[in-house]
């Protein structure tokens, strides 16, 4: 398993990895969870419209690609309604809960997935999909709304970070956000 590798890599033995925190239930940032839960025993975060889909295996709910022809076409390449795997969700994060040991990791909702914002190193934001840094910053390649994805990111955008990472594309850093 390329996870457990990359924790031996950074010398993290796997008992130290408290919690499992999933953005959203997607394949690609879901599929591992429940391997990953068994390998470490970690506890796994999410999002109360996740939590149906992580623990039963409910389809994904539908998405529509966001405006453009790249996007289109990377939706049609990429975005599949499968199956997600199995795995328990131990703690559903409510918006705005800084979440109990973990330094004051807060979660911010936004429709269907949570980023999650550290305020050390003057704010961390991880935005699973909420947007994307591929091809330079721009609109996720899809979302299940549209007009509430963009509604998503105006309320993200309201809280103060440095550095943004998302789960596609690369870390913005010195992110400017308004106060």
């Amino acid at each position: 398993m390329k996870i457990r590798e990359a924790l031996m890599e950074a010398s993290i033995r796997p008992e130290h990895v408290r919690c499992i925190l999933l953005t959203h239930p997607h394949l690609d940032h879901a599929g591992s969870a429940a391997e990953v839960k068994s390998l470490t025993r970690a506890e796994v975060i999410a999002h109360e419209r996740s939590r149906a889909i992580l623990e039963t295996g409910a389809r994904q709910l539908p998405m529509t690609p966001t405006p453009g022809r790249l996007n289109k076409a990377l939706f049609r390449m990429f975005v599949k309604d499968v199956l997600d795997p199995l795995v328990v969700v131990d703690h559903v994060a409510v918006d705005g809960e800084e979440l109990f040991g973990l330094d004051g990791l807060k979660a911010i909702h936004s429709i269907g997935h949570i980023a999650f914002l550290s305020e050390e190193y003057g704010g961390v934001l991880f935005a699973g999909d909420a947007a994307s840094n591929t091809f330079g910053l721009r609109y996720a390649i899809s979302y299940e709304d549209f007009e509430l994805g963009k509604k998503s990111l105006v309320k993200i955008a309201k809280h103060q970070f440095a550095k943004a990472c998302f789960g596609h594309g690369s870390v913005v850093h010195s992110f400017a956000t308004p106060g």
